[in-house]
């Protein structure tokens, strides 16, 4: 097996004001002064807009951050962008029960702390859809994020175009309960989905389009949990790591099912499914499509006292192969 060590991550329509011509009671050449000092400020730019709780239907880019409460729908146009002059929040915070999330154009935040998205607090029937042709993006942080103990019950559904350092991480104890169906493309400069610290999706991800990163594909450390398996049509695959990581006592259950066509692939010294320190797959992996290791790795890895229940079942036209194994089970797993 390939021993790695994980670095921790940390580097990483609109227009609701007031008209300008509004004058407060200023006449004159006192207005002509106040106006001119205004326009010609250098310190215009760094105005941060203060945070928006409303409905919304972004028609044209707009740098105003945005928040969802209960039962409200937020919709960002094609070709338009939203992307905050506030960097130190969401763009978009999701907190209400029944809001919807459809994104066409670009929500991003360039900043280096916060989440495009975030899915925030304990909330049920959330929908984040991102469709064709549309982009949410951080690239220095998390493009979608449910962290600090949030339960939220709902789906993320993509079409379009995830990105981040991390493209979407559940973390904290966090859990979504629902499902992650991805179309399109998720991918991050260091994973593409994270969950960890003991978190969980309590549902299915799905995956027919492609989910990649310079790292793992898809990792789960830190006694996280999926509870309904992992089903791939598309791509999953990690750039210096593992295709799908299974590590530190995380879980899924429902097994990996790689349909015809799928491709699950580690990156030169990387697994295509790994399980180690003390993971557990329980349904076994069915494969119908490619699973493999790069040129110094393995298609299926089991090591550090990991357990596989249901064993692994390659199908007709299936592939599992790697440099130096195509499966691979250490002395202390099983």
């Amino acid at each position: 097996m390939v021993l790695r060590v994980r670095e921790g991550v940390s580097g990483g329509e609109v227009g609701r004001e007031a008209p300008f011509g509004t004058n407060n009671g200023l006449t004159g050449g006192a207005l002509r002064s106040v106006r001119a000092a205004f326009l010609g400020s250098t310190a215009l730019a760094a105005i941060s807009l203060p945070v928006v709780a409303a409905p919304f239907n972004i028609g044209a880019d707009t740098a105003q951050n945005q928040t969802l409460n209960a039962g409200e729908t937020g919709n960002v146009q094609a070709t338009f962008t939203l992307s905050p002059s506030n960097t130190a929040n969401p763009t978009v915070d999701i907190i209400g029960d029944g809001a919807t999330l459809a994104n066409s154009g670009i929500i991003t935040n360039p900043g280096a702390f916060e989440a495009a998205v975030r899915l925030d607090g304990t909330i049920t029937g959330v929908t984040v859809t991102n469709n064709a042709g549309g982009v949410i993006t951080a690239g220095n942080r998390f493009a979608i994020l449910l962290d600090n103990g949030s339960d939220v019950t709902g789906t993320i559904d993509n079409d379009g175009t995830i990105f981040g350092n991390i493209a979407i991480r559940v973390e904290d104890t966090s859990s979504l309960t629902g499902a992650i169906t991805n179309a399109g493309s998720i991918s991050g400069n260091n994973t593409g989905i994270l969950l960890d610290d003991s978190s969980s999706l309590v549902g299915t991800l799905t995956n027919s389009g492609t989910i990649q990163s310079n790292r793992d594909g898809i990792l789960l450390e830190d006694t996280s949990t999926i509870s309904n398996g992992i089903v791939n049509s598309g791509s999953i695959s990690g750039g210096t790591g593992d295709g799908i990581s299974i590590g530190d006592a995380s879980t899924v259950n429902g097994g990996i099912t790689n349909n015809a066509g799928g491709i699950i692939s580690g990156g030169t010294s990387g697994v295509g499914i790994d399980l180690s320190v003390s993971a557990s797959l329980n349904g076994g992996i069915v494969n119908a499509g490619t699973i493999s290791g790069g040129t110094f790795g393995v298609g299926i890895g089991i090591s550090s006292t990991s357990t596989l229940t249901g064993g692994i079942t390659n199908n007709a036209g299936g592939t599992i192969s790697g440099g130096l194994y195509g499966i691979f089970l250490d002395d202390n797993s099983s």
